[in-house]
């Protein structure tokens, strides 16, 4: 888990503000779950990193790409989990579609109600 927290970290450190994507003011950001579609190289990441740099206390949210190999061995949902017990409220969660289990849109659909009350992010392709 410590991977993937730094990974965060520096992705949110290395991210720059000054361009913002245009699609920033047309999202409802209050909705409890939306995602993201677009072609590879667009700015999804970009975006929702902006997103946390400029709206949100970063100990608070929490960015995750599905792709990385920490999710071979373990589930979305239990990242989840412990990390709400740590505070964090808005999960950012990208590459969707290469999370390596079958059951991500039900984890992804059950997260909110198992008594976690968060706002979830995704983007795929």
């Amino acid at each position: 888990m410590e991977t993937l927290i730094n990974s965060y970290r520096n992705r949110l450190e290395r991210t720059k503000t000054n361009f913002v994507r245009y699609l920033m003011p047309q999202i409802n950001w209050d909705d409890r779950l939306f995602a993201v579609v677009g072609a590879r190289g667009t700015g999804k990441t970009t975006l929702l990193l902006q997103y946390i740099k400029q709206n949100l206390d970063p100990a608070k949210a929490f960015y995750m790409s599905l792709d990385d190999l920490f999710f071979t061995t373990n589930r979305l949902v239990n990242v989840v989990r412990k990390l709400w017990q740590e505070g964090v409220t808005h999960f950012f969660i990208d590459e969707v579609h290469k999370y390596p289990y079958e059951t991500w849109a039900q984890e992804l659909k059950n997260i909110p109600i198992q008594g976690i009350c968060v706002k979830l992010f995704s983007t795929t392709n």
